[in-house]
């Protein structure tokens, strides 16, 4: 089946041109010179700060129809979520087994937010051209002044249902958590957003994906 044009949904792993020195640093130009001599555009369909319910208003909103069968997505959305639970680290609780209870707690309903995620994605798209992407767990938190190392942890669980809901949909997973794995490949103006160096790793992987590198 010939691709098209490949969609980046999500957040600021792909939106990242503000964290980058130009626009032609950011995941999506470094992908769209990876695959134009394959004659495969690439669209900027992600924005910085979205989290799971904003992919499914997006699509829901924007779109009316499903798109043609040489459309392909790459979905990269979840690292907003966990962020804006991570205050729940600091939580006073009495034993492990309560800590527990209420990380569980926090990862069900991601799992809820996320199987909608994946449910939406999957009406508008032809699930052979859709790609899932992990969150990254090398970020340099020392560089952060916020992020606790612990988050690192946590995220794990957040990994786990998404793991888990593309493997029940047999979609293929692009694991960001071993693609960036150095420092460097983390933005000198925020270390949660992917600098060139990590943007580049991220394109040649998601081009591999779809045998386009």
């Amino acid at each position: 089946m010939t691709i098209e044009t490949i969609y980046l949904l999500g957040d600021s792993i792909f939106d990242n041109s503000k964290y980058v020195e130009t626009k032609y640093d950011a995941v999506s130009s470094l992908l769209a010179s990876i695959v134009a001599d394959k004659g495969v555009n690439v669209a900027l369909d992600a924005v910085d700060g979205y989290v799971t319910h904003d992919v499914v208003r997006q699509l829901t909103e924007e779109r009316s129809q499903p798109y043609s069968n040489n459309a392909a997505a790459v979905l990269s959305v979840g690292g907003n979520d966990a962020l804006g639970v991570a205050g729940i680290l600091m939580a006073p609780v009495s034993n492990v087994h309560e800590a527990l209870t209420l990380l569980r707690s926090i990862t069900e309903e991601f799992r809820g937010f996320y199987t909608n995620v994946l449910d939406t994605v999957t009406a508008y798209y032809n699930e052979y051209n859709i790609r899932v992407c992990t969150i990254y767990n090398k970020i340099p938190t020392h560089k952060s002044g916020y992020l606790p190392i612990e988050a690192m942890t946590a995220l794990a669980l957040f990994n786990d249902v998404i793991t888990e809901e593309a493997a029940k949909r047999d979609l293929p997973v692009i694991d960001l958590r071993t693609i960036c794995d150095q420092e460097s490949d983390y933005s000198e103006v925020s270390p949660i957003e992917p600098s060139r160096s990590g943007g580049k790793k991220i394109a040649y992987a998601i081009a591999k994906s779809f045998d386009l590198n």
